[in-house]
């Protein structure tokens, strides 16, 4: 069943609505929309396009897939020894790069000073 809410409303007259002042009538008209009384009693302004929108929110579309079963089995967790070895195998190459530029580092500064004995 629908919510209250999603009911499309009754357009009414205008003049038939009281809790606002004639300036802001005045304004909503000259936007285009037009006064509707929704189930509830309350009167909510609208355009064309929304009111259409409010009636079709409510009609039901056929799936063309089916949603996903959420399963709420036991859920298992790996291992931590199996994060880390998943971890290296897809970033091989980030952990590579890493370990060459640290020996690099590691072993440039005494060729560096060897280089400046020699020559």
């Amino acid at each position: 069943m629908p919510w209250k809410s999603s009911e499309p409303g009754v357009e009414i007259d205008p003049g038939e609505v009281q809790d606002i002042s004639e300036a802001r009538k005045q304004h909503y008209l000259a936007e285009g929309l037009k006064p509707y009384r929704m189930r509830t009693g309350r009167v909510k302004w609208f355009n064309s396009e929304q009111h259409h929108y409010k009636q079709m929110r409510g009609v039901g579309r056929r799936r063309l897939f089916k949603p996903k079963k959420k399963y709420s089995g036991h859920r298992r967790r790996s291992s931590p020894a199996k994060q880390v070895l998943r971890f290296v195998v897809e970033h091989w190459g980030y952990l590579v790069m890493i370990i060459s530029v640290v020996l690099l580092v590691i072993y440039s500064s005494p060729l560096i000073e060897l280089l400046r004995k020699v020559l």
